[in-house]
């Protein structure tokens, strides 16, 4: 066997031992796959807007007190005058991912509440508003009630 073919066969041997060497670390690799580790609920906290607002027109009642409450602890507690039913107050948090109770409760003389369910996936806009019109055809309108609205992109207020 002369040199050249010496040094060809040690070349194949060499580069078959790294080629199999590369397939074994490979296979062992996919064997035995990781998954990302899961956030903490720091991690995976969310803003969430909440919106509140009195849209009662009310002839007698000027002002109502109101609370929101998430998972009973206290986000929101004022005296909320109609002014000209575009008055909002505004409370910004970072709340985690998954399902929250929002408690909104509205003062005397209503003394009204309600609870919502919220899925926290993504940033959202809650708007809880206390509602009381004086349109005596639609009976519906004029009972004092409380609503909660959820939104994935700001809403407008009309």
């Amino acid at each position: 066997m002369s040199r050249v073919h010496v040094v060809i066969a040690a070349s194949i041997l060499m580069l078959s031992v790294l080629a199999l060497s590369y397939v074994a670390h490979a296979q062992s690799e996919s064997a035995t796959p990781t998954a990302p580790p899961l956030p903490s609920a720091t991690e995976s906290s969310l803003p969430v807007h909440f919106w509140i607002t009195n849209q009662a027109l009310s002839q007698t009642v000027k002002a109502v007190q109101i609370t929101l409450l998430l998972d009973g602890q206290v986000l929101f507690d004022q005296s909320m005058e109609v002014g000209d039913q575009h008055h909002v107050a505004v409370v910004d948090q970072t709340i985690p991912n998954g399902i929250h109770t929002l408690t909104v409760q509205v003062g005397e003389p209503y003394n009204l509440s309600t609870d919502a369910a919220l899925d926290i996936n993504g940033e959202q806009w809650i708007i809880a508003a206390f509602w009381l019109t004086p349109q005596p055809e639609n009976v519906q309108a004029r009972l004092p009630h409380i609503t909660v609205d959820a939104f994935d992109t700001p809403p407008a207020i009309q």
